[in-house]
């Protein structure tokens, strides 16, 4: 009886400290899994908001650029222009092969940089930006600086001018160039590609990478080909478009990283005239 009591106390003892422990293990693996969870909400918070500031920054840039907008439009649905109209009106095969090259021949030119506002703050205040025109204080009009009305355009603008506009920046003159060069070389490749290739080399085949196409083209006619956002952002692209080709929202990803690095690119180049 001696020996089944002690047992019976060493057994109830074991089972009181393992219950202890549990209690103590448990406690720690719920304040564990809590903090877990926080931090991959907070992860999650982060990242959502990250991609919706992305989302909103390339809508507007498609919106108030026209320029980069309809070289977009161009290079992803012309070949669907091209296969459209040729169902439908009987024309020579080499059609769609001379339209591809005529549209991208008529984008061989610069163009003046856009609207661009400091402070975007919601995407939802767009419609209020391109129809409001900001006015001037009379504080500015009697002598005040004024400051505070003068819009981001306003002021790079001055800075250029204070810098000497007459003189074209070497990424101008480059962009030039190479607009140029394109101009004369377009002829050459329609030739070599041969009637009967149904669209141009430089349009590509899949919508991505007409996309990346459509990108570069727009930095080089808005003069921003010596930004390294712009050439990493044209990097990632072609790596997406190389190695996730069989992606449903592979195009829209594309569309979004492009529009929304053009605006960055260009926030970045009106601070750095700014400075200057």
């Amino acid at each position: 009886l001696d020996h089944i009591s002690l047992f019976i106390k060493t057994s109830t003892h074991l089972l009181l400290e393992f219950k202890e422990v549990l209690a103590v293990f448990m406690a720690k693996s719920v304040t564990i899994i809590r903090k877990f969870l926080a931090t991959a909400t907070k992860a999650l918070i982060i990242a959502a908001s990250f991609l919706f500031q992305v989302w909103k920054y390339s809508l507007i840039e498609a919106v108030e650029e026209s320029s980069v907008t309809i070289c977009y439009l161009m290079f992803y649905f012309m070949p669907t222009a091209c296969s459209l109209l040729m169902a439908t009106v009987n024309l020579p095969h080499w059609t769609p092969h001379l339209m591809t090259w005529l549209g991208v021949f008529s984008l061989c030119n610069q163009v003046k940089d856009g609207t661009l506002y400091e402070d975007d703050a919601s995407v939802f205040c767009l419609p209020g930006k391109l129809t409001t025109t900001p006015t001037i204080p009379s504080s500015s009009k009697e002598g005040g600086d004024g400051s505070s009305s003068t819009s981001f355009n306003d002021r790079r603008r001055s800075s250029q001018q204070g810098r000497g506009q007459h003189q074209a920046p070497r990424d101008e003159r480059a962009c030039r160039t190479i607009l140029k060069i394109l101009r004369y070389a377009l002829p050459i490749f329609f030739l070599s590609d041969g009637f009967s290739s149904e669209f141009g080399t430089i349009m590509g085949v899949s919508g991505a990478s007409r996309l990346t196409t459509a990108f570069m083209m727009s930095l080089v006619r808005k003069n921003l080909v010596s930004s390294p956002i712009g050439w990493v952002s044209w990097a990632l692209q072609v790596l997406a478009a190389t190695y996730y080709p069989d992606w449903t929202l592979l195009d829209l990803t594309i569309l979004t990283i492009g529009l929304s690095s053009i605006r960055l690119v260009r926030y970045l180049d009106g601070q750095r005239a700014l400075k200057k």
